[in-house]
C-alpha cells in the first residue's frame, strides 16, 4: 500500500515538471564573432520575419552579451486590447553573445503573466507569435527554470515581491503618457 503511495506521488510530481514551461528558449546560432554582428544577424532575421526592431543595447561591463528588442504588430494589437499590466507585453527581447548564441522571450510563459486571467482570450495570438518567432529564429530547448501554467496566473519574480497586478506597484499617476515621459526624462537629467 506505502509502494503505491509513493508511486502516486512520484507521477504527480513528475506530471507537474511535464507540463511547465521555460521563460526563454535557445535559438539557432547566428554568425559569432563579435556581439554587434551576433546582435545584426538576429535583427535581419527578425525583419525578414516580419517583425518590427526597435531597438538593441550592449550592457556596460559586459561585453559578450547583446539584447535585440522587436515588436509584432499583431500582438501590440493584443497588448493594447487588454491595457493594463499587459504592456510589460509589447516587446519581443531576444539576447544575443558574442559567440553566436542565440536566445528569446517564451511567448507561451510572459504572455501567461502578463495577460493573467484573460489569457485563454488571447492564446491564439500567442500561439501565432510563437510560430513566427519559432520561423525567423528557430526554437530549441527551454531554458531559464521552469513554472507551471497555472503559477503564471499569479506571476511573481520571486517570494517577497508584490505580484505584477499589484497595487503596490503603482509609484505615480499621471494626466497622460506624455506627462509621465516628461518627468522620468527630467528626473533622468537630474540624476
Amino acid at each position: 500500500m506505502i509502494f503505491r503511495w509513493i508511486s502516486a506521488w512520484a507521477l504527480l510530481a513528475f506530471s507537474a515538471s511535464v507540463w511547465a514551461i521555460s521563460p526563454y528558449i535557445q535559438g539557432d546560432a547566428v554568425m559569432g564573432g563579435s556581439t554587434q554582428g551576433a546582435a545584426s544577424a538576429v535583427e535581419a532575421k527578425l525583419k525578414s520575419g516580419g517583425f518590427n526592431v526597435v531597438g538593441k543595447y550592449f550592457p556596460k561591463g559586459l561585453s559578450e552579451y547583446g539584447v535585440v528588442i522587436a515588436t509584432d504588430d499583431a500582438m501590440l494589437k493584443e497588448v493594447g486590447a487588454a491595457g493594463g499590466n499587459a504592456v510589460l507585453g509589447a516587446t519581443i527581447r531576444v539576447g544575443v553573445k558574442a559567440d553566436g548564441s542565440v536566445a528569446y522571450t517564451n511567448p507561451d510563459y510572459w504572455y501567461r503573466a502578463y495577460f493573467r486571467k484573460a489569457f485563454d482570450k488571447k492564446e491564439a495570438a500567442v500561439k501565432a507569435l510563437q510560430e513566427r518567432l519559432q520561423s525567423a529564429l528557430g526554437a530549441d530547448k527551454g531554458q531559464g527554470g521552469d513554472e507551471t501554467a497555472r503559477n503564471l496566473t499569479n506571476y511573481r519574480y520571486m517570494i517577497g515581491m508584490e505580484r505584477l497586478d499589484s497595487s503596490k506597484s503603482k509609484l505615480a499617476e499621471y494626466g497622460s503618457f506624455a506627462e509621465a515621459l516628461k518627468t522620468v526624462r527630467d528626473n533622468l537629467q537630474a540624476s
